[in-house]
C-alpha cells in the first residue's frame, strides 16, 4: 500500500491548470507555463477510497499511468455533475 501512496508506482489522480476558460477537458492536453508545472491536487490511490473534488471547469484531470511494478491493479468509478448557484 505504501507504493501507492507516495506515488511511486502511478495510478494517482491528478489536477492542473488547464490554461484558462478555454481548457479542453481531455487529459491529454494541457496547457503549462515553463515557471509552473501547474499541478494543483494530486490524490493518491487507496483502497476503498472516496475523493469529492469541486473544480472550475478550466482545471483538467487525469490519471498518471499505472507502472508494471504496481502491487495490483486499479479501479476507479467516476461521475461529474454540474453545481447549481
Amino acid at each position: 500500500a505504501e507504493r501507492w501512496r507516495d506515488g511511486g508506482v502511478g495510478g494517482y489522480h491528478c489536477y492542473v491548470d488547464g490554461g484558462g476558460d478555454d481548457a479542453s477537458n481531455d487529459g491529454s492536453v494541457c496547457r503549462r507555463d515553463d515557471d509552473d508545472d501547474g499541478t494543483l491536487l494530486t490524490t493518491p490511490a487507496g483502497w476503498n477510497a472516496l475523493t469529492l473534488v469541486l473544480r472550475e471547469p478550466s482545471v483538467v484531470k487525469f490519471v498518471k499511468y499505472v507502472s508494471a511494478a504496481a502491487p495490483g491493479s486499479r479501479w476507479d468509478v467516476s461521475y461529474e455533475y454540474k453545481v447549481c448557484d
